[in-house]
């Protein structure tokens, strides 16, 4: 049935979202985000959607594109051990991203974007397995990429291992890429984890971090100029 969302907002600033179970509270959404999209009209809303996604993209895009040439302008070891230690962090953290989903899931049910938000959304499954899946996919990725990064400081084959799980972790970013989203435009936010009004200066914080999160991975998933250095041989 429909979930119910755990994130608060003052009565006087909420409204029901969609229909409810006989039993259960009504969701209820910010009627006035600090960002303030969710007062535009859908197809205003469709447009900044589309907009913070292909923004993401860019930017990933281009940041992933600069460190290249600044590795290529100026060769060193340092690099490979950055980005080793890049995997590794990123790794840890979705580790830990994912093991949040099973100790306080109601934070990342209230960020779920309920059907019909933006005028368009609707995803088959209740907010439980939808958090639940993600769950368990970045624990995947995290481990992935820390077997990968384990490998190659025990010298061993690394390269295909550490490319695979980090190109299925771009993938994971993208799928809930619009949670995040949601939370800026409808002023979502996650009890006991992230309360009270986000100001729009912490989603452009946040945003940023996204965006150099893909490019990390992107910069790892890349498809290696040497065939034998992506095999690990």
């Amino acid at each position: 049935g429909t979930q119910a969302l755990a994130f608060t907002a003052s009565p006087l600033l909420t409204r029901p979202l969609l229909p409810h179970a006989r039993g259960q509270p009504p969701i209820h959404i910010k009627v006035l985000a600090p960002s303030g999209t969710d007062q535009l009209p859908f197809a205003t809303q469709q447009a900044v959607f589309a907009g913070a996604f292909v923004g993401l993209g860019i930017a990933a895009i281009a940041s992933a594109a600069a460190y290249k040439s600044a590795k290529n302008a100026v060769p060193g070891v340092w690099w490979d051990r950055w980005e080793l230690w890049s995997a590794f962090t990123l790794g840890v953290t979705f580790v830990l991203a994912g093991r949040s989903h099973f100790t306080v899931p109601e934070a990342f049910k209230s960020i779920y974007p309920p059907v019909g938000t933006w005028g368009f959304w609707y995803l088959a499954g209740s907010s439980d397995f939808h958090v639940a899946w993600t769950g368990v996919a970045e624990l995947l990725g995290g481990s992935g990429l820390l077997a990968g990064v384990m490998l190659s400081l025990t010298n061993q084959p690394n390269g295909r291992l550490l490319l695979s799980w980090s190109a299925r972790c771009v993938l994971l970013v993208l799928c809930v890429s619009p949670a995040n989203i949601y939370m800026y435009t409808h002023g979502a936010i996650m009890p006991g984890i992230v309360e009270g009004d986000l100001p729009v200066g912490w989603h452009a914080g946040r945003f940023v971090a996204q965006a150099i999160v893909l490019s990390v991975l992107l910069t790892t998933a890349k498809e290696f100029d040497d065939p034998a250095a992506a095999a690990g041989e």
